[in-house]
């Protein structure tokens, strides 16, 4: 098969991006051609001489692209034009569409033929555009609660479209994983932004005694990287009053399996109600952190409270106290974290990359050989 993946225009993709979204992607992209498949991406152009290239058997197609606007609207007009763009860049033939911006499913059905089937990748909870992705053969969602949220919008005739395929781990994991040897550290790594609950974090960090336990606080926090500035930065370090407790910037990928040998306990204490899935949670209990995560449905989808994992209440008037006390039972009770970290590895079988890419391809290929409506 021919599979296109495309991105949206406000992120630059590399195989070493920071979001989520990208990182998945690039592993699947990368599962897909060693399987023997022909795989193209296409994405926001890094500089203005860039020239495509093949990388690694993968075909990459760059198109001028934007920064990212706070304005909604402004925002849907530039991700209009780029799709349009990404239309008349298309390889010929291609027989899967994997498309990751808000137009794609409207625009792409202009500039294809009867093979191609787009694809619709709903990694984000639907905000009534839905209804417009009649032309998609695909709505693949990420967790179950944004398959609920989907069946608000759609007619009963679309709703065969719909299928759950969570995220992979977008890397291979190390056959032996020592929790035992662990360092006593903790911490979130994430996009700096005001909706992932870094300062709740901060303020449970605030009522504990840390002793020896060291906490990184890792992600992007620039506004064209996902972040929210550096003005929200600098006032989450001045909340910080222990000095066991760090801001870092970004680590490149190829760099994280260092992070993610060392960390004992990994906070995820998201409050984004667009929340729908949380990548960074599954990839530190694949190396045997015990997670540490807000009360969102998503979440629900593979964490099963003290047993592979700990969902504390992020609604209650008081829960930076109850994040607190949910962080100190992990560091006082040795036992219980390991019990919940040797369970968490189990992700590394239900969420691995050559399962969730299977689950794709038997999709892909489910599709490809069903006649288009």
């Amino acid at each position: 098969m021919k599979i296109l993946i495309l991105f949206g225009p406000f992120v630059s993709f590399s195989k070493n991006s920071y979001g989520g979204v990208e990182k998945f992607w690039y592993s699947m992209a990368t599962k897909f051609k060693n399987c023997g498949h022909e795989v193209h991406i296409i994405s926001k152009k890094i500089d203005k001489n860039y020239k495509d290239k093949k990388i690694d058997g993968i075909f990459y197609k760059r198109i001028n692209g934007n920064n990212v606007s706070k304005i909604t609207l402004f925002r849907l007009i530039l991700d209009f034009f780029y799709t349009i763009k990404a239309g008349f860049a298309l390889p010929k033939d291609t027989n899967i569409i994997v498309t990751n911006t808000f137009w794609s499913p409207v625009i792409l059905p202009l500039f294809i033929n009867n093979k191609s089937k787009i694809y619709v990748d709903v990694a984000r909870m639907p905000k009534g555009q839905i209804f417009l992705y009649r032309m998609a053969s695909r709505l693949r969602v990420n967790t179950k609660a944004v398959k609920r949220n989907i069946l608000r919008e759609i007619s009963k005739s679309q709703i065969s479209k719909i299928k759950v395929i969570p995220p992979s781990l977008p890397f291979k994991t190390p056959t032996k994983i020592n929790i035992k040897n662990k360092k006593k550290l903790i911490v979130f790594l994430g996009r700096i932004h005001r909706e992932k609950g870094i300062e709740l974090f901060i303020n449970a960090l605030n009522n504990l005694n840390l002793k020896e336990w060291k906490v990184k606080i890792i992600g992007p926090w620039k506004i064209t990287d996902g972040g929210s500035g550096e003005k929200y930065k600098n006032n989450l370090i001045k909340m910080i009053n222990n000095k066991s407790v760090s801001i870092k910037n970004p680590i490149r990928t190829k760099n994280l399996s260092s992070l993610y040998k060392d960390t004992s306990i990994f906070v995820y204490p998201s409050l984004a109600k667009d929340e729908t899935f949380g990548l960074s949670v599954i990839e530190f209990m694949s190396y045997g952190a015990a997670p540490i995560v807000s009360d969102l449905e998503c979440f629900k989808d593979f964490i099963n409270h003290n047993s592979n994992g700990v969902i504390f209440n992020h609604k209650n008037k008081n829960s930076n106290l109850l994040l607190a006390r949910s962080i100190k039972k992990l560091i006082e009770n040795q036992k219980h974290r390991f019990k919940i970290a040797n369970n968490a590895l189990d992700i590394r079988n239900t969420h691995s990359i050559d399962k969730i890419g299977e689950d794709f391809l038997n999709d892909f290929k489910k599709l490809n050989n069903e006649k288009k409506n």
